[in-house]
Formats: C-alpha cells, structure tokens, sequence
C-alpha cells in the first residue's frame, strides 16, 4: 500500500488514503471523489514537470489547469490557508501568492514511486468523446488516447500498422495470442459480446473508427455509444507499463451492468499485471467484476484493494475504506454502498401494504347488504 495523504483541499480537511493495487472511489455525488483525483494529479503534475525546484525553494506557477478552476481559492478548504499532500515521497504545500498566482513547495525524498515520474501516466476522463463520423488524425498524439479520448483513432490505427505485443499477464482469458489487435477485439468481445474494431484513414488527416458486429461492419456513429466510450480503456489498459498509473473515472457509463461488471474485472487485470489502477465509479457492477478478478487467482490479492466509500455530506470527506477477505466477504456494508435495491424494495413494499390498508379500511366503511 501506499499512502498519501491530502490536507485542506476542496472538500478535503484530512485524508490518508491507501493506494492499494487498485483503489475504488465510490460514494455519493459532490462527497469528494473527484477531488481525490484531482490531488493525485496535482501532485503527479507537480512532481513530474519538475516544475519545482529540487532544494525546496518555493515556486510561482500557478493553478494547474488539470483542475479546471483559475484559482488557489477555488481549491483550498475553507478557512485553511494552505493546501498540503504528502507521503513518503515527499510533502507538496501549496500556499497562495500575493501577484503571481499560487506559491507551491515540494519537499523531496529520495524514495519517489514509479507513477508519480514516470513518463507514462494515463487519466481518462468522465467527459470523454463520443462516437463520430470522422475523427482527427494527430502526429503528436503520442501512445494513449488522451483524457477526452480524442486521440483513439490514432492508437488504433497505430497498433494495426506497428504489431504490438500484450504482456501475458493482460490476455484476455480463454485466449493465447499476444497480438494487440487480436486482444483488443478480444476484451472488447469480452465485454460487450462479439465484435471487432479497426481504424481506417479517409485522408492524410482524418480516420473513421468501424466496427463488425454480427450483422456486419458500420461507422462507430452508427453504433452503441458505450463502445467508443470503453475503448479508449482497453487500448491503454493494454499499452501501459508495468509500475505506472491508470486513473479512470466512470468506466461504467453507456454500458449494460453485464458488461460494467466485465470492465470492472478487465480493470483488476490490469492491477494484477502490475498497473497502478484507481477508479472513480457509481457502479456496484464495475465494483463486484474488480471483486471477481481479486478471487480469480489471476494475481490480484483481495487485501490489496482498496475502496473507499463517500458518504453523502454537506462538512468534509471522510469516506470509509472497506476491504474484502479471501473469501469475498466486505469489512463493511455502510448505507446508501450499493443498497438502492433494498432500500427500493423496503419502499415498495411499505407502499403496497399502504394501499392494501387504504383500501381495505374504504370496505369498512361501506355499509353492508342488510343495512341497504
């Protein structure tokens, strides 16, 4: 485990987070999620831009843009004065400037996790780009699909021209060949049921992402949006490299529970093969298919996933982190943790034994056949 841990930042007052194989961020909406990704971006930015100087003098850059807020006031808590997050790697401490923007001082240490320098560091985005006729091509769109998935095209046109190979811990279970092109349609049939992709240039500048499906090949336009919306995953799930991080928000969206779970369990392949994974999810599908892979004797050890679940709150984040034991018991079943069912059902039951009352008390209140 590694553990980070974020002071007064957004919603955050304190928080130790324990960055397991693969960690799950779950809970309600605006409890905090979302601003634990955006911490460890922050400081994998920092960190890996080297933007600050190596003796700990501080810096002026600025609000990183990768938090889409032009302010150090827009991120700090409130009634704090300074944002901190730490570890054994180090200590970021972000303080506002007086002219130029945020004053920011990292405190090094010489144990620096591979995720956090490495030059290879994948952050997909929920707000990703949807099917299209056409999409465009990108010299410099380097080897990942881009947080919006813009550069999907590009990857997939790339990898049916250079013939990569999948480390065979990735495979798609029930297949043998390391072939990128053959794997990728594999998990994607994995996923979703039987079907190919491929990308092919209309022009020096644009490509059209197609798909086979059992009625034959159409334009990713004319298909379902939830397989332009997970391949992005697939593709750089399986490009990665051992050691790295993968942040994924919302893999579950535009996909049948069937094929989130699925996901989910593509996802524990990828901690299992050695990827730092953290997933931001609503899903309790995404969340059994990564439970599914920690049992299945692939590599992954329940006791090396995290999930952290956010209750619903209007004072700070204080999430619970629940584990799983060997035999896929949770250490702890909070309310509003995937229990909507029940808690739907409890409902409908009180509703229906309501009206069974309401009307059984109008029959009372009719006068009998005698009494007419």
């Amino acid at each position: 485990m590694e553990t980070v841990r974020i002071e007064n930042f957004k919603c955050i007052e304190e928080l130790d987070l324990q960055l397991g194989k693969i960690t799950v961020l779950t809970g309600a909406n605006s409890s905090g999620k979302t601003s634990v990704v955006q911490a460890l971006l922050l400081l994998r930015m920092m960190i890996s831009k080297t933007r600050l100087s190596a003796d700990g003098e501080e810096m002026s850059v600025g609000c990183p843009p990768v938090l889409g807020v032009p302010a150090f006031d827009d991120i700090v808590r409130r009634g704090a004065d300074t944002i901190t997050i730490s570890g054994d790697f180090g200590r970021l401490v972000m303080t506002p400037g007086e002219k130029t923007g945020n004053l920011q001082r990292y405190e090094g240490s010489s144990r620096v996790p591979v995720w956090m320098e490495a030059e290879d560091f994948v952050f997909l985005e929920a707000e990703r780009i949807g099917p299209r006729w056409q999409s465009d091509l990108n010299p410099d769109a380097g080897k990942y699909c881009g947080a919006h998935g813009e550069f999907t095209a590009n990857r997939l046109l790339d990898i049916s021209v250079k013939f990569p190979k999948v480390s065979p811990a990735r495979l798609c279970p029930g297949t043998a060949t390391d072939n990128f092109q053959i794997q990728t349609d594999a998990w994607m049939s994995y996923i979703f049921g039987d079907v190919s992709l491929k990308s092919q240039p209309l022009s020096d500048k644009i490509a059209q992402i197609t798909l086979r499906q059992p009625m034959g090949w159409f334009a990713a336009s004319a298909a379902g949006f939830g397989y332009v919306y997970a391949l992005p995953i697939i593709l750089d799930g399986l490009t990665i490299p051992e050691g790295a991080m993968m942040v994924v928000e919302n893999p579950e969206a535009h996909l049948h529970p069937k094929a989130q779970s699925n996901i989910g369990f593509f996802l524990g392949t990828l901690a299992a093969a050695g990827v730092r994974v953290v997933v931001e999810t609503h899903s309790e599908h995404v969340v059994n298919g990564i439970r599914r892979a920690a049992l299945s004797g692939i590599g992954l050890r329940p006791e090396e996933m995290s999930i952290y679940f956010f209750a619903e709150t209007s004072e700070k984040a204080d999430p619970i982190r629940i584990t799983m034991d060997d035999e896929g018991e949770l250490s702890d079943f909070p309310v509003d943790f995937f229990d909507q069912v029940r808690q739907d059902m409890k409902e409908m039951w009180r509703l229906v034994e309501q009206r069974g009352n309401i009307a059984e008390s109008a029959t009372e209140d009719l006068p009998d056949s005698n009494e007419r």
